[in-house]
C-alpha cells in the first residue's frame, strides 16, 4: 500500500511498537527502533514498506533472542531452536545469530566453559554426563573437550558431589555408607573407578565429624 504517511501512533498494548497509517488507513505496525526514521508526510513505496516489515520481523526475532538470553547464557543451537519454535524464517534467524555473535552475546566456547564450571561448583556430574549435555545443546566436540579440561578430573568432581551430600550418611554403618554413596555417585554418571577413590575420603570425613559432635 504505497502512499503518504498520515499518522504515526504508539500502540496502546505495546508502547514499544508504532502503528503507521498511510492515506488515513492503517498500513502496518513496527518496532519503535525500526520505525524511528519514519515521519508524517513521508512517501513510501511498496518496496520500502516490504523492507520495513521484513526488518521489523527480524528485529522481533532479535528481541526474542535477547529475552531468551536474559535468563542465562545460551548455545547457538538453543537460540536457533527457540526462534524456529516462534515461527521465524531461517534467513531471519541467520541474521540474528550473526548479529548476536558480532555483539558477543553468543559464544559456544564461552557457553561450554560456563556450563561445565557451573556443574562443577553447584551440581557436580561426571565429565561424560556433562559432555552429553553439551552435545545435546549443539556444542562441537573440540569446544567440549576444552571446557572439560578446565574442571578437573572425574575423581575430583565425584569427591565434590559426595562432599555436598555426605551428611545424609552420617548415621550409616560402613556397609550402608558404601551402598548409598556408590548409588548416589553412579546416578550422577561417575564410574566405579572414580567412586572407589572417593569412598574412603568421605567415610573419613564422616567419622571425623561424628567424633567431634
Amino acid at each position: 500500500m504505497a502512499g503518504t504517511i498520515t499518522a504515526i501512533s504508539v500502540q496502546k498494548k505495546n508502547p514499544n511498537r508504532l502503528n503507521v497509517e498511510i492515506e488515513c488507513e492503517f498500513a502496518f505496525g513496527v518496532d519503535r527502533l525500526v520505525g524511528a526514521w519514519l515521519h508524517v508526510g513521508q512517501e513510501l513505496t511498496d518496496d520500502q514498506i516490504q523492507e520495513i516489515v521484513a526488518g521489523d520481523t527480524t528485529e522481533s526475532a532479535y528481541l526474542a533472542a535477547l529475552r531468551f538470553l536474559s535468563y542465562r547464557l545460551r548455545s547457538k543451537k538453543e537460540i536457533v531452536d527457540r526462534l524456529n519454535q516462534k515461527g521465524f524464517t531461517s534467513d531471519q534467524i541467520d541474521q540474528v545469530i550473526v548479529r548476536l555473535e558480532e555483539e558477543r552475546m553468543v559464544d559456544d566456547q564461552r557457553f561450554a566453559e560456563s556450563w561445565a564450571e557451573s556443574r562443577k561448583v553447584f551440581r557436580p556430574r561426571s565429565k561424560n554426563w556433562i559432555s552429553r549435555e553439551l552435545r545435546s545443546k549443539g556444542i562441537p566436540s573440540p569446544q567440549i573437550e576444552k571446557a572439560l579440561s578446565e574442571i578437573g578430573s572425574d575423581a575430583q568432581l565425584a569427591l565434590s558431589a559426595a562432599q555436598k551430600a555426605h551428611r545424609r550418611w552420617k548415621s550409616d554403618s560402613i556397609d550402608e555408607f558404601r551402598q548409598h554413596c556408590t548409588a548416589f555417585l553412579a546416578r550422577r554418571g561417575f564410574t566405579y573407578e572414580s567412586i572407589r577413590e572417593v569412598l574412603p575420603i568421605i567415610w573419613a570425613v564422616i567419622q571425623d565429624e561424628n567424633q567431634t559432635e
